[in-house]
């Protein structure tokens, strides 16, 4: 990935340096600084925000909205905040939650007492998600932190799935009513839920009050929930597939443009995407990073999938599994959003840390696209045979002493329209 003509040395090319994770493509690239001159290496930190704190910025102010929203205050004083007992305080939610490539892929229409939310197939990841099954799911994701923070917003919603049947534009439809007994841990911990993709303890497994605890938040019909942990057979074969899955995707051009259009090389004014301080590098390593002119770091992709082989799966204890009955179900995929959604908030209230494994899904939809055999989707069969369905949704999931930096949103105001 090339910057632009300013941003590349001046003096003498770097010549190509082999990386074998994202963590050292950063610690190679830190003797690169003083090849650039301390003028020069200024400017460029200065352009993309380096100095600034990780969450400065336009694009953070959702997530201390929604803070100061659920931050505990006197008795009657909750009634008096600017989110309470609106539509838009819901949306406030919704905005927060997990999305594919953090593409945020959703629009809400308010009315009177009813909130709609429809997807924007306008943000669509292309051929990365050729079948929408991860935009589905993303939607699910925003659909459920409304079910999640109603009670920080002072409301209690009435959900309808698909209001105007499974083929309709509008994906969910929120009767609004006011009045809610006190705020609910899952509220409270809306703002913290981040994506972690840094190392996990591997040597720390989950305990298995833990693992049902998380197994009862499976609450529809049409999912399932596969633990795998890592050191069984199959989890092997799941960590081996994902690798091999990941390697494939950073081999089909079209799927690396498509990725590359939601990674964002600096920090701080954007509104979506996958920023560098997210990406499970330190803090440190990512204004390393930002400071250097992006060809010179190396490939983004290539780290990735060092980093899926190396850390992803390399150090996580178990991975998780989330099957339906088929790919082309959406009221299904909306309930694997919904489903995930809840996982993630509750690692946040249990301090746990868990991250999306979702190549092989993306390969076998795209090897669908071309009607080629696809050896991700044999892999995941295989993995889902005790199920009966088809895998829809992958994560691993732990302990973790690795930082974690919140991603990028849209405000409400840029997603929510009112009749």
């Amino acid at each position: 990935m090339r910057d632009e003509d300013d941003d590349k040395p001046k003096k003498k090319k770097a010549a190509p340096v082999k990386r074998r994770s994202a963590l050292k493509t950063v610690g190679l690239s830190v003797a690169g600084v003083v090849g650039l001159g301390v003028a020069g290496v200024g400017a460029r930190a200065y352009q993309v925000g380096v100095f600034k704190n990780a969450t400065d910025g336009p694009g953070f102010d959702p997530w201390r909205a929604w803070e100061e929203q659920v931050r505990e205050t006197s008795p009657g004083a909750d009634a008096k905040k600017p989110l309470t007992g609106k539509a838009q305080g819901l949306v406030a939610a919704a905005v927060l939650a997990a999305s594919a490539h953090n593409s945020q892929p959703w629009r809400f229409a308010a009315r009177g007492n009813l909130l709609d939310v429809i997807a924007d197939e306008r943000r669509n990841l292309g051929s990365i998600d050729p079948q929408y099954r991860e935009l589905n799911i993303s939607v699910g994701c925003a659909i459920e932190n409304i079910v999640l923070g109603a009670s920080g917003v002072g409301i209690t919603p009435l959900l309808n799935i698909f209001p105007d049947g499974p083929l309709g534009n509008v994906f969910a439809r929120f009767t609004i009513f006011d009045g809610v007994a006190a705020t609910s841990k899952e509220a409270k911990a809306l703002h913290k839920r981040s994506t972690n993709r840094g190392a996990y303890i591997r040597g720390k497994a989950l305990d298995f009050k833990i693992l049902d605890a998380l197994s009862a938040l499976n609450t529809s019909g049409f999912t399932k929930l596969i633990w795998l942990t890592a050191d069984s057979d199959a989890g092997k074969r799941f960590a081996a597939g994902t690798v091999k899955a990941t390697a494939d995707f950073i081999a089909d051009k079209n799927m690396v443009v498509d990725s590359h259009n939601w990674f964002r090389f600096s920090a701080g004014d954007h509104r979506d995407g996958l920023t560098l301080p997210t990406t499970g590098i330190s803090p440190m390593e990512a204004r390393i990073a930002l400071m250097l002119p992006k060809g010179f770091t190396g490939d983004p992709h290539k780290a990735w999938l060092a980093m899926t082989r190396d850390v992803h799966v390399a150090t996580a204890p178990h991975f998780g599994l989330i099957t339906i009955p088929a790919l082309n179900d959406r009221a299904a995929l909306v309930e694997v959003g919904r489903l995930w959604q809840r996982l993630q908030v509750q690692t946040a209230v249990m301090g746990l840390a868990a991250q999306p494994l979702n190549q092989m899904m993306e390969m076998v939809d795209r090897d669908r696209t071309f009607q080629r055999a696809s050896e991700a989707e044999i892999t995941l069969n295989n993995l889902a045979t005790l199920s009966g369905n088809v895998v829809a949704f992958a994560f691993r999931i732990g302990y973790s002493r690795a930082l974690t930096a919140l991603s990028p949103r849209r405000n409400v105001e840029d997603v929510l329209s009112k009749a």
